[in-house]
């Protein structure tokens, strides 16, 4: 398996799928209903979440769907990344839906985020 190297792509990307799992507790929260006050504050985390996931998927896909990381180097890449840290998949959920090894979908996001630092798509940079 891989060795995880904590770049800073690798940093910021968990912090999405952190997000993403927020998002989901948040939803759940609000669909059990909650106090006014406490929707508020609920309202203000789910703004905060999607922000910061709608980011990532614009690093990733572009602001049109036919950019960033999908664009300047494989959609694979990219796919790999959104199913790991928006949808919170495990890696083995990944290489079940790609038909490929645990191994290599891990490789494959382990390059996807070197490619995101080689290219500076988290600074704002196109690609």
């Amino acid at each position: 398996m891989p060795r995880a190297v904590k770049t800073r792509p690798r940093r910021y990307f968990e912090a999405v799928r952190e997000a993403a799992r927020d998002l989901e507790r948040i939803h759940s929260q609000l669909a059990q209903g909650v106090p006014r006050q406490m929707e508020e504050v609920l309202r203000g985390r789910e703004r905060a979440d999607k922000e910061t996931i709608g980011r990532a998927l614009t690093i990733l896909y572009g602001r049109d769907g036919e950019g960033g990381l999908c664009a300047v180097r494989t959609p694979l890449y990219a796919t790999v990344l959104s199913e790991r840290y928006v949808n919170c998949q495990t890696w083995k959920q990944i290489a079940q839906g790609l038909g490929c090894s645990t191994n290599w979908a891990r490789v494959v996001g382990n390059n996807a985020l070197q490619a995101i630092d080689c290219l500076g798509l988290l600074d704002g940079r196109d690609g």
